[in-house]
């Protein structure tokens, strides 16, 4: 149980059979270095860690620069290898980077009840939710707003995962969109309004995107439904 008010300089590591109950707020330090950031590099970072899960808090990177030239910006959470991982009820408000809360080749991941994106009608730019080369990842029951990017994002090589009772809303490019190779996963009961389009389906360079289920989901008032 970690309260109060926090500056990260570095990422926080966590260990496996761990779970930080966050309630407070983590923002970046003044002497946060923005050097050789790697991609899916987070504030809290569960690395190759197994049954690790981050509750609750406030992360506010919402005034944090862009990234120096070939460095990445910092995600709010990050799950990166290993497998069994969760975020939950999270508030994440960052900026300038590939995405809010991201999991990357970690199998059987949850991100769950997180409340993710820009405050107001401040945009932020990047991606809200971004999973990528991973499978049986379970996003569901969030609220995913004002990202100038794909809002909750199904990226290259994402299986056998499901997004459900999400609202998806004010987004700059698609609520939920399934892209590159991602194959087997389920998108229903979710809501998408007011973004650039609802759901997309889009394969480009990777390879084909098929065996997608797209069931129940309701879209109001997207530049375009789906695509």
């Amino acid at each position: 149980h970690l309260r109060g008010e926090y500056s990260a300089d570095v990422p926080l590591l966590l260990p496996s059979l761990f779970v930080l109950n966050l309630s407070g707020t983590i923002a970046p330090a003044a002497n946060l270095s923005m050097v050789n950031v790697s991609r899916f590099t987070g504030f809290v970072m569960l690395s190759d860690t197994h049954f690790t899960a981050v509750v609750g808090g406030t992360f506010d990177a919402r005034h944090l620069s862009p990234p120096l030239a070939g460095s990445r910006g910092y995600q709010a959470v990050s799950i990166v290898g290993g497998a069994n991982n969760a975020i939950r009820g999270v508030r994440a408000i960052v900026n300038n980077t590939g995405a809010a809360l991201g999991v990357n080749q970690s199998p059987r991941a949850e991100i769950s009840g997180c409340d993710v994106g820009g405050e107001g009608k401040m945009m932020m730019r990047g991606r809200c939710i971004w999973t990528l080369a991973t499978s049986r990842a379970m996003v569901h029951d969030n609220h995913v707003r004002h990202c100038s990017a794909h809002a909750l994002d199904f990226d290259a090589y994402t299986s056998a995962s499901a997004a459900w009772n999400n609202l998806c809303e004010d987004n700059g490019e698609e609520g939920i969109f399934v892209e590159e190779t991602a194959s087997g996963n389920f998108i229903f009961n979710n809501t998408l309004r007011r973004n650039a389009n609802g759901i997309g389906l889009y394969a480009n360079a990777v390879g084909p995107v098929a065996n997608n289920m797209i069931v129940g989901n309701v879209l109001e008032d997207n530049g375009g439904g789906i695509t």
